[in-house]
């Protein structure tokens, strides 16, 4: 690719990836609906669903319970990966990872299900990303009360939905 394109052209593909990520952590951040497992370093971004009534009862559950609850997560942000997906309009890849920094609350290593993007596309532009984060918190909105009547039954088993590599795809799907 470097022979291909030079340095510079190489240099500028680059840099709007990594523009183009950061205007999709602020538009996602300003949603309030996710949370974030990683600082955006380079154009790599993994968040889960994890609405703002969501996180305060998580902040409030005992440490027993704290498992059954990132199964919820991971569910939810599942199950609205795969609306997003079967709809067509959208598609986030889905994977697994471990939130190392405790961002959800719900203990340090915690794995997660997790919605992640990668624009590098360099056909992609702003108004794309607006209109996936449309997408995705208008289908994401109507989860809540689901996801927090699943939280609220500790009992209830939620399980997580095995998920494999950086597309989500695997023999469930």
């Amino acid at each position: 690719m470097l022979r291909h394109v030079g340095v510079r052209k190489l240099g500028a593909l680059v840099e709007s990836r990594k523009a183009l990520v950061r205007y999709l952590d602020r538009q996602l951040d300003e949603t309030g609906l996710f949370v974030r497992l990683n600082d955006v370093d380079f154009y790599r971004l993994a968040f889960v669903f994890c609405p703002p009534p969501v996180r305060v009862l998580l902040v409030a559950l005992p440490a027993q319970s704290r498992r059954d609850a990132a199964s919820v997560v991971s569910a939810y942000t599942s199950r609205l990966s795969a609306a997003l997906y079967e709809e067509g309009r959208a598609c986030f890849d889905e994977h697994t990872l471990a939130d190392l920094g405790n961002r959800v609350g719900l203990g340090e290593g915690t794995g997660y299900n997790v919605m992640a993007c990668c624009p590098g596309n360099p056909l992609l532009t702003r108004q794309d990303l607006d209109a996936a984060v449309e997408r995705l918190t208008a289908t994401a909105r109507p989860l809540i009360p689901a996801m927090l009547a699943a939280l609220a039954q500790p009992t209830q088993r939620n399980p997580q939905r095995p998920v494999a590599g950086p597309a989500g795809w695997n023999d469930q799907l």
